[in-house]
């Protein structure tokens, strides 16, 4: 029996620090230390390489890093095996949108609210998208409505500003035209 019980042991032990790994990350991150976090996350991945959360937080960590193609790499490998992602596609979505990349970014995120309709994350990633490639007036309706359900956030009522200035400043260009 202990025979048994201290095989099952030493089996676990991989996954164990391979667990710890990834908690001791998460807890950097969240402290806000993000320097070679892609690389642990890459780390782990290369020990696990089916291993979904790995994969998902070290594409995450690219695009933190500001390496938006390698991160669409690594969401779109993870799609390819799970197409029905919710945090993949949004992910994907949103290192399209960091990139300027704001038609793949909108027909990303509309597939994600395709998915999940009510997902407040995917909605505003929408909206910031509009906001960004310059679409004021398509930003304005979909900020509003977040408002509606979170009239408390301060960075959607900012970014309603944003797009008001914009729906005007589009209109004042139109009249002088």
């Amino acid at each position: 029996m202990r025979t048994i019980c201290l095989t099952a042991l030493l089996a676990s032990l991989p996954l164990l620090s391979g667990c710890a790994s990834h908690a001791l990350e998460e807890s950097s991150v969240a402290a806000g230390d993000i320097t070679g976090t892609a690389e642990r996350y890459r780390q782990l991945l290369d020990a696990d390489p089916r291993n979904v959360k790995a994969r998902l937080d070290y594409a995450s960590a690219l695009s933190w890093q500001g390496q938006y193609r390698a991160a669409q790499e690594q969401y779109s490998a993870l799609l390819t095996q799970q197409p029905d992602n919710l945090e993949a596609m949004t992910g994907l979505a949103y290192s399209y949108a960091w990139n300027d990349q704001y038609a793949l970014a909108e027909r990303q995120f509309k597939q994600a609210l395709d998915s999940s309709p009510d997902n407040f994350g995917v909605q505003r990633g929408l909206a910031f998208t509009y906001l960004r490639s310059g679409r004021s007036s398509e930003a304005l309706e979909q900020l509003k409505s977040l408002q509606q359900q979170h009239p408390d956030d301060l960075e959607i009522t900012a970014a309603i500003e944003t797009a008001e200035a914009g729906v005007i400043e589009g209109s004042l260009k139109r009249d002088h035209e």
